[in-house]
């Protein structure tokens, strides 16, 4: 495999165009804590399934809705309904987060008795689906498979397909991306309940661009960090913003976080020594938690010298909670996060991170997407004129074989980088990597960040004869943490 350089055409193609969707699990069958519920109704786990109804008040109604949002999808689940008079059930699709009124398409779920068809509905019926009642099974677990793609919706009620409609006039919000709701109304005072299980969703667009909050458990308490970050950030006032996943996260500085500890607060304290430094990173987040946070305040109303984004490697991968994207999906997304941070820090240095090899090996399946995403990430660097820097070199062997370096990873473990192995590899870099980068700055005496997890260290240095700033970046590894090498960050 090529260690740096271009990425032939032909590999860049096959990678942009290969898909790799798989459908991921909406419900885990244990909690509601990727759900948000949104009126009175009532909702609760019980043996894998989701149950909601009116708990035996006919007022009661609501949504519970996933907190991930979708564009264009194909969702499975089953279900079963009460047969009690008028009382039903539907899906609602991209509806808005956290709206009680139905903002889009509906599938509906009730008994054809009663006129509630298994079938689409907006306002009135767009097509009514199973009007018979003769493919639902009363009583019983039903199959239902609802495919979403712009204004074409279709709708299969155990294996047949009964909705096949495509809005002549749909409105931008019906064709926006919207989170999927379960809804629950007890019509004409009848009450009942609906189950919910085995709920698979297929994202059909890029789920890299569709803003999204807290997916994965990790090691902290993801919505609590990101309070923490908007109570803190006018205090700090910061002169240096680094945002990422656990390999930003890990290294230290402020906010602070319980549980596990940070990898390199030494190191992080001798860079940023009398620097004001918030950190943006979050462990397991991908390239679209980034996109909501940044929707969400975190660098409103901030004027720092120095972004440095360092995201995408968790993008990599498919878990339960969220797909594994392809290399144009991942370099649009981080496209994406970085017109954001232009729009909103306009005077801001942004440094972009190409992400960093995975694997012991070279033929670990993650290198050849890397290196397309990296190459990629170049030509969005001069599109929004910001630096992009990609020191994934100085974490291979300088050979053909392209391994990670023997003194990153355990003897024991063989995947996570010793204390030991980061002291050398820190002196190692800081002899034979360095790489100057004209900032086009005044010289304001700011040292970046080691740019890996930390990452590369720069030191600032004035050019004889240049009224600007130079950037000298040092490859050095503070701390343990390196999710660069086989784990997620």
């Amino acid at each position: 495999m090529l260690r740096s350089g271009l990425v032939p055409v032909a590999l860049v193609l096959s990678l942009t165009l290969a898909a790799s969707v798989e459908p991921v699990a909406l419900f885990d069958g244990k909690s509601l804590d990727n759900w948000q519920s949104v009126g009175s109704a009532k909702w609760r786990v019980e043996d894998g399934m989701i149950v909601g109804g009116q708990d035996g008040d006919p007022k009661r109604s609501g949504i519970l809705m996933s907190r991930q949002s979708f564009k264009d999808f194909d969702l499975e689940l089953e279900f079963m309904i009460d047969e009690h008079g008028k009382y039903n059930s539907g899906v609602y699709l991209r509806h808005g987060q956290g709206e009680r009124r139905q903002r889009g398409y509906q599938v509906n779920i009730g008994r054809g008795a009663a006129q509630e068809y298994v079938g689409l509905h907006y306002k009135d019926w767009l097509d009514k689906g199973d009007e018979k009642d003769s493919i639902r099974k009363p009583l019983a677990w039903n199959h239902l498979r609802i495919r979403a793609v712009g204004p074409h919706i279709e709708v299969w009620l155990n294996k047949q397909q009964i909705v096949d409609y495509t809005d002549p006039d749909p409105k931008p919000e019906h064709v926006a991306a919207g989170v999927i709701g379960f809804q629950t109304y007890g019509a004409e005072g009848h009450v009942g309940w609906v189950k919910f299980r085995n709920i698979r969703i297929t994202d059909l667009a890029n789920s890299a661009m569709a803003p999204l909050p807290k997916i994965e458990n990790d090691f902290y308490d993801w919505w609590k960090r990101h309070e923490a970050v908007l109570k803190i950030k006018k205090e700090i006032d910061p002169e240096i913003v680094l945002i990422g996943d656990s390999i930003t996260h890990l290294w230290g500085g402020r906010p602070a976080w319980k549980g596990r500890p940070a990898s390199g607060p030494k190191a992080f304290a001798k860079t940023f020594e009398g620097k004001r430094v918030l950190n943006l990173g979050y462990g397991y987040d991908r390239v679209q938690n980034v996109l909501w946070r940044l929707d969400h305040g975190e660098v409103d109303g901030l004027e720092p010298e120095i972004v440095v984004l360092n995201i995408g490697t968790n993008n990599l991968w498919a878990t339960k909670s969220a797909r594994a994207n392809t290399a144009a999906e991942i370099t649009e997304g981080i496209a994406a996060v970085v017109k954001r941070l232009r729009q909103k820090l306009p005077k801001t240095q942004i440094i972009l991170m190409g992400i960093f090899p995975r694997g012991e090996n070279p033929d670990n399946r993650s290198r050849a997407k890397i290196q397309a995403v990296n190459q990629l990430l170049g030509n969005v660097a001069k599109q929004e004129n910001v630096t992009y820097l990609d020191i994934g070199e100085q974490f291979v062997e300088p050979d053909s074989r392209s391994r990670v370096r023997s003194c990153l990873i355990s003897s024991t473990s063989r995947k996570r980088a010793t204390r030991s192995g980061a002291r050398h590899s820190a002196r190692r870099w800081s002899r034979r990597h360095e790489t100057s980068i004209h900032a086009g700055r005044d010289d304001r005496g700011l040292r970046l960040p080691r740019l890996v997890g930390g990452i590369a260290s720069v030191r600032q240095s004035r050019r004889a004869g240049d009224g600007g700033a130079a950037w000298t970046v040092v490859g050095n590894l503070p701390g343990t943490h390196a999710g660069w090498v086989g784990n997620t960050g």
